[in-house]
């Protein structure tokens, strides 16, 4: 069939044709043969599994979906776009797009989401030779690959089907094809600069820290205006940071419980230097649903991320680790025991607020995306059952962020 951009994106439904596509879309098509999509293929995907071992739980369904894609004469066309245009990124950063392929009935998950799971998985052999290249050891070579996969397992968790959740994975999975990720046993660590609204600053005489913020709204909580429950602007403070030539005045963040304080504090230049600031380089720490949350795992996590990254990306020069988790809420002391893994796990970061909807419990804690309602919500553990009575009463579980710097570990 020969088809124009156009009557393609509408027979996928897809409403906001991404503008990459426009430049590519008759090279690509010129090229198309649907058995000569390599990445498609049942004898590529089985050399990709024995030799990667990158598959090994949903290995069936993938070659099941490759096989369906490639009968699909709009399906396959839009995957051979769409690798097409990650390949011309060349690893510049994650692209976004405003929609994806979906069936008449809107759903943008399942056998169309693939689509998006294959684009990202041509790409595996490359990123094993980028990684080897940089001499990285190869169990976390295969460890940080098995992401990937593990969007099938998550598909599969939340909406008891299997499929691909384009939404939550599209970019996430970009990851692994740009290579800025490891997972090094319990932890993800993620290559970037920091973006975060504030600036840490650090005593130069005691080695204490404090977070000002700026180009932010205070509400009267100590939450940002915008975070759920808290969208009215009365009585809020606009967070500036100002810098003379003597000192830096601004509103602190209370670290301990991830909130603003609503008095300002000026810090004299002869005493306090920046430690950290928006465009410094960080590692950022994402937390995947896996076993041993135990404080010794998730330390050994940390220094051997330090060891690797000193050989394999010595121009990476971090400056602290970073992190924006539900796992970071303060309120989570209220919920759990005091020697909880989650607990130990958040008490070495330095917290202040950002702007949170309170939504990340219903996509980590509470999996199941089938259910609505937070009255019909499971309660398998303690922690849920104390998170579904803190919604119940109106309240919020948020997503603050935190940081710690890593002298001890150098």
């Amino acid at each position: 069939m020969n088809y124009t951009l156009e009557s393609l994106m509408k027979e996928l439904n897809v409403e906001i044709i991404p503008e990459q596509f426009h430049d590519i879309f008759d090279d690509v098509m010129a090229d198309f043969d649907a058995e000569k999509i390599i990445y498609l293929s049942e004898s590529y995907l089985r050399e990709l599994q024995e030799k990667y071992d990158v598959f090994p739980k949903k290995f069936d369904y993938i070659l099941y979906a490759a096989e369906q894609i490639r009968k699909n004469a709009a399906l396959a066309r839009y995957t051979a776009l769409l690798e097409r245009v990650l390949r011309n990124n060349n690893r510049k950063g994650i692209i976004r797009f405003e929609d994806h392929p979906k069936t008449d009935e809107g759903d943008r998950n399942g056998l169309y989401g693939m689509t998006v799971f294959f684009a990202h998985a041509s790409f595996i052999p490359e990123s094993v030779e980028y990684f080897r290249d940089r001499n990285v050891p190869e169990n976390i070579i295969r460890d940080t690959l098995l992401n990937l996969e593990d969007a099938l397992v998550m598909h599969r968790q939340g909406f008891a089907c299997d499929g691909f959740e384009v939404n939550r994975h599209f970019g996430w999975n970009q990851h692994f094809v740009i290579c800025d990720i490891l997972l090094v046993r319990r932890l993800n660590f993620e290559m970037r600069t920091f973006t975060n609204s504030v600036k840490v600053f650090k005593n130069n005489k005691t080695g204490e820290y404090k977070i000002l913020l700026f180009d932010c709204l205070i509400h009267p909580s100590g939450y940002l205006v915008g975070s759920a429950g808290y969208n009215d602007e009365e009585g809020a403070l606009t967070a500036e940071l100002l810098e003379t030539d003597e000192y830096y005045e601004g509103y602190p963040a209370d670290t301990e419980n991830a909130k603003a304080i609503r008095e300002k504090v000026r810090l004299c230049k002869s005493e306090w230097s920046v430690a950290l600031e928006p465009g410094d380089e960080v590692v950022n720490v994402h937390i995947p649903d896996m076993p041993d949350f135990s404080p010794e795992a998730v330390e050994y996590s940390y220094r051997r991320f330090q060891e690797v990254v000193k050989i394999s990306f010595p121009e990476f020069r971090y400056k602290a680790f970073a992190c924006g988790s539900w796992l970071l809420d303060p309120q989570l002391r209220d919920m759990l025991k005091k020697d909880s893994n989650i607990l130990s796990f958040q008490s070495k970061y330095m917290r202040f607020p950002i702007k949170s909807q309170g939504k990340a419990v219903f996509t980590f804690l509470f999996k199941n995306q089938l259910i609505k309602r937070i009255e019909d919500q499971t309660e398998n553990t303690s922690l849920e059952r104390a998170a579904k009575r803190h919604y119940l009463e109106g309240k919020y579980i948020y997503e603050p962020a935190g940081v710690f710097f890593p002298e001890q570990y150098q």
